[in-house]
């Protein structure tokens, strides 16, 4: 169960959010099936997996996890929550997960997706779909990688090749070999704009665009 309770709190790296202190809080996991493997050496869990500890909700079909190296794996239908006391809410899918304690990596991927609500008031959360996730504990940061889009609500989105979200800058720096593609409306007009680099920023939400910038804005008619 140690090693459960480790994944259960770092996979909240690839969410955006850090909760070092869930490892200590106690968790519990039901399934409908488990399975030791090889005298214990591979645990399964099989069918409706539902790991809760504190305010973090793993779903998965399927979590497995290696005794010798700690290695734990989510696949199917992943569905990732965690709320704070201020209303902050986290939502991170996939159909495959994987955490290893030793090197305190987290990844997830196919059909991935990260959402974010800064309070219970938010009505345009910012969503993150990519190929690929990639949460390094030590380093505080989320990488996110091939055809990153991110939204917020229905009147802004970016597109890059790679993203990087900083914790503790509260930012998301997107770049890549093709030209970030930055889109906003708002009651002036709307803006398309393309640049070699980018900053999306979460607290508060604006977008800063950096190298080679070029774009149109196009004013509402009056």
């Amino acid at each position: 169960m140690r090693h459960v309770k480790a994944f259960a709190a770092v996979s909240l790296l690839f969410i955006g959010v850090t909760v070092w202190a869930a490892e200590e809080k106690e968790a519990t996991i039901t399934s409908d099936q488990l399975e030791l493997v090889d005298h214990g050496a591979v645990t399964v869990f099989t069918g409706n997996v539902v790991l809760t500890q504190g305010a973090y909700v793993l779903k998965a079909d399927r979590v497995t996890q290696k005794k010798e190296s700690g290695v734990a794996d989510a696949y199917g239908s992943i569905h990732a929550t965690w709320m704070s006391a201020t209303g902050e809410k986290i939502l991170a899918v996939g159909d495959r997960a994987r955490y290893n304690p030793k090197t305190k990596v987290t990844e997830l991927w196919e059909n991935a997706a990260v959402t974010r609500w800064q309070t219970d008031r938010d009505t345009a959360p910012v969503k993150v779909t990519a190929l690929s996730f990639r949460a390094v504990e030590d380093e505080h940061v989320v990488w996110a990688k091939d055809n990153v889009h991110i939204t917020q609500g229905s009147a802004a989105w970016t597109h890059s090749d790679e993203a990087k979200y900083d914790e503790r800058e509260k930012a998301i720096h997107l770049w890549g070999t093709q030209k970030t593609t930055v889109h906003w409306e708002n009651a002036d007009g709307v803006a398309h704009f393309f640049a070699d680099r980018a900053i999306f920023f979460l607290e508060p939400k604006r977008a800063r665009l950096m190298d080679n910038v070029q774009g149109r804005f196009t004013p509402k008619p009056s």
